[in-house]
């Protein structure tokens, strides 16, 4: 794919290091080579939960950003003067700079690249990844969120910074206090483009976009490129996608929404409970291996809430995740790393998108998603990187017609519409 021998070397040695044998996924194989190709493509990344997309852009990006330093002039040389005291302070300041800085091209609070990603949740997320990788490929990057300390991230910024990941309220927000400049940003990613173009976000990140651009055009229409990246592609995207990105290049996986090849899945119509959710997920989770890991999703937080506290009450190791539970990250931690107490998570969407959860083996829908592409992202929390997986949905009156036509889809492996 013509990567430079450190990132490679990143690659071996960091998130890929128990791979045997190192090959690129379906969608790391086609996208990888088209950013690299251009300065100016726009690209779109789409492909299935779980197949690689992270490396996918953030690899080449890398790749860019090192191509970059490798071809910037070194720092020139201090003209002398007729007082050597003072060209002995100057050649001490040029030092100085050169060791902070490695190369001119590296700036303080200026990032080359941005990622934006919805969540605090998936910026630490990517921000691990990309610190693996920058061990080897030698570059810095920073996260930044509202809920940052504000003082770390000035003084954090203070250094030279590579790779900003941000939310796009937290990242506006340093910009128009004038912690962070878009002036040497020529690669932005927008990552979970199904939610970063959705009310809520759609705004922040189309100013993004206006700001990035425009700091290019002026700089003598210098080159620029966006990379747009998701799960699921509904038409809203696409409209937004011509719309903002003229002639954007689309990249998708053979799977995108389609089921994923493994995973089991279960439909248990509720009927047979006499519609009872409670003594439903009871069976189901004493039916389940109680070592394995389990997401429940519920459609709203005050259900969510209710089935956490019914559950705990029945012994269950549960935790919650939903908008106003404290400490968000360490709880994700704790079912991550399986803690005794932490087997079961019960959530909503909040966890549906992007966060790592390769460890899943059941994804349990106790509340059936009102659209394709909430299904998609639920079920594709388990049956990830390979490794397979199960999900049960409870079936009620009102959710019987989307569920038989996902049944027939998935039957008959065709696309999730």
């Amino acid at each position: 794919m013509n990567l430079r021998p450190e990132v490679l070397e990143a690659i071996k040695q960091g998130p890929l290091k128990e791979v045997d044998p190192l090959q690129p996924t379906e969608i790391q194989a086609l996208t990888i080579p088209e950013i690299l190709k251009s300065e100016k493509q726009h690209i779109l990344c789409a492909a299935e939960t779980g197949s690689g997309k992270t490396l996918a852009y953030l690899l080449p990006i890398i790749n860019k950003i090192k191509d970059q330093e490798m071809k910037a002039p070194s720092f020139p040389l201090i003209s002398p003067t007729n007082n050597e005291e003072v060209e002995d302070q100057l050649k001490e300041k040029e030092k100085s700079q050169a060791q902070l800085l490695k190369s001119p091209i590296r700036l303080l609070n200026r990032p080359r690249a941005i990622v934006l990603l919805p969540s605090r949740e998936l910026v630490e997320q990517v921000l691990s990844v990309s610190k693996h990788l920058s061990h080897f490929a030698k570059f810095r990057s920073i996260a930044i969120t509202s809920h940052k300390n504000r003082q770390f991230v000035r003084k954090t910024l203070l250094m030279p910074t590579d790779l900003v990941v941000a939310t796009p309220a937290g990242l506006l927000d340093y910009v128009e206090n004038n912690h962070v400049s878009f002036s040497e940003t020529r690669y932005l990613i927008i990552d979970e483009a199904d939610t970063m173009f959705s009310k809520g976000f759609n705004e922040d990140v189309s100013s993004i976009i206006k700001q990035i651009k425009n700091s290019n055009i002026t700089q003598n229409n210098r080159s620029y490129q966006i990379i747009v990246v998701t799960a699921t592609l509904p038409k809203t995207v696409n409209e937004l996608l011509s719309k903002e990105l003229t002639f954007i290049k689309r990249i998708t996986s053979h799977s995108l929404h389609k089921s994923l090849p493994n995973l089991s899945h279960n439909f248990i119509d509720l009927k047979q409970f006499n519609y009872n959710k409670y003594e439903a997920i009871i069976q189901t989770l004493k039916a389940h291996s109680e070592s394995a890991s389990t997401m429940i999703f519920c459609n709203k937080k005050i259900i969510a809430k209710q089935l956490e506290t019914y559950l705990h009450t029945k012994n269950f190791p549960v935790i919650g995740l939903y908008g106003d539970v404290d400490d968000r990250t360490t709880k994700l931690e704790s079912f991550r790393n399986q803690e005794s107490h932490a087997k079961i998570l019960v959530c909503t969407d909040i966890a549906s998108r992007g966060v790592d959860t390769t460890f899943v083996n059941h994804v349990i829908l106790f509340d059936f998603p009102t659209t394709i592409v909430d299904f998609l992202h639920r079920v594709g929390r388990t049956a990830r990187a390979g490794k397979r997986g199960k999900a049960t949905y409870f079936i009620t009156k009102k959710d019987r017609q989307l569920a038989e036509r996902i049944k027939r889809n998935i039957r008959d492996k065709r696309v999730l519409s």
